[in-house]
C-alpha cells in the first residue's frame, strides 16, 4: 500500500522520532492514549519513513497475552520486530525488502523500504512455522500470496500463503484493516472479527482497524 505524502513532505517529525524509536531504530510500544494525541499526518509520515503499517499498542499486547499461550507463539512478517520483541516471542520475516529488485522498485516509487529489527530472523512464513512449530501465529498487515487464477483478489508474488498457515496452526491472528485487507482469500473461511479502539495503523480508515482470528481445532 502506497501513500501520497507529497503534501506532507515539509512536516517536521523529528520530535516524534526521538520519542518513538530506540537507539536501534526499533519502534517502542506505547498505549493508545499516546497515539491519540499525535497529529494523524505526522503518524503517517513516521509510517512512511520507517516502512511501518501497524503500530502495536500496550493494550494490544495485553490482549494477546491474555488470549493466547505466547510460549507457543511466533510472529511472521515481523518487519521492525517491535511487537515480537515486546511479547518476547520469535520474530520472523522473509525480508523481501533486501532483494535487489524490491529495493529498485521502492526506489522508483520513492518509498523507503522496511527497516528490519535486530531481533528479526530471516524465515518465510512456512519455514518459520516448520521450525518453531507454534500453536499461535501472529501477523500484522502482511500481504497474501497472489493467485493468477484469482487476479481480483490482488496479493503479491512474495506474499504469504495464508491458507497454508490456517491449515497448519491452532490460531492465526491477523491484525489489519477491513478496507485494506478486504481481498484476502482466507476471509472466505470461518473466522472471528474483533474490533478494538486501541488498534492503530497507517490506514486512511482507522475506524476499520480490527483483529481477525482463525482457529483450527484439528491441529
Amino acid at each position: 500500500m502506497m501513500l501520497d505524502l507529497s503534501f506532507l513532505e515539509k512536516e517536521d517529525i523529528q520530535y516524534l522520532e526521538k520519542i518513538m524509536f530506540n537507539q536501534n531504530e526499533q519502534l517502542k510500544i506505547f498505549d493508545y492514549e499516546f497515539y491519540s494525541k499525535i497529529e494523524p499526518n505526522h503518524l503517517k509520515l513516521i509510517a512512511h519513513k520507517y516502512g511501518i503499517y501497524s503500530f502495536p499498542t500496550v493494550e494490544l499486547c495485553a490482549w494477546l497475552k491474555h488470549r493466547f499461550d505466547l510460549t507457543k507463539a511466533i510472529e511472521i512478517g515481523s518487519g521492525n520486530g517491535a511487537l515480537a520483541n515486546y511479547l518476547n516471542i520469535p520474530a520472523t520475516d522473509a525480508k523481501i525488502s533486501e532483494l535487489p529488485e524490491i529495493k529498485e522498485y521502492y526506489k522508483l516509487m520513492k518509498q523507503p523500504i522496511v527497516k528490519y529489527g535486530n531481533n528479526v530472523l530471516k524465515y518465510d512464513a512456512i519455514s518459520a512455522i516448520r521450525k518453531f512449530k507454534p500453536e499461535t501465529v501472529i501477523a500484522q498487515w502482511i500481504t497474501h500470496k497472489y493467485d493468477p487464477k484469482r487476479p481480483f483478489n490482488e496479493g503479491s508474488t512474495y506474499g504469504v500463503d495464508e491458507q497454508w498457515v490456517i491449515n497448519n496452526v491452532k490460531n492465526y491472528v491477523f491484525i489489519g484493516n477491513e478496507y485494506t485487507h478486504k481481498h484476502k482469500f482466507i476471509l472466505e473461511e470461518s473466522h472471528q472479527r474483533i474490533k478494538k479502539k486501541w488498534l492503530v495503523s497507517r490506514s486512511q480508515y482507522p475506524h476499520l482497524n480490527l483483529i481477525y482470528l482463525w482457529s483450527n481445532h484439528n491441529v
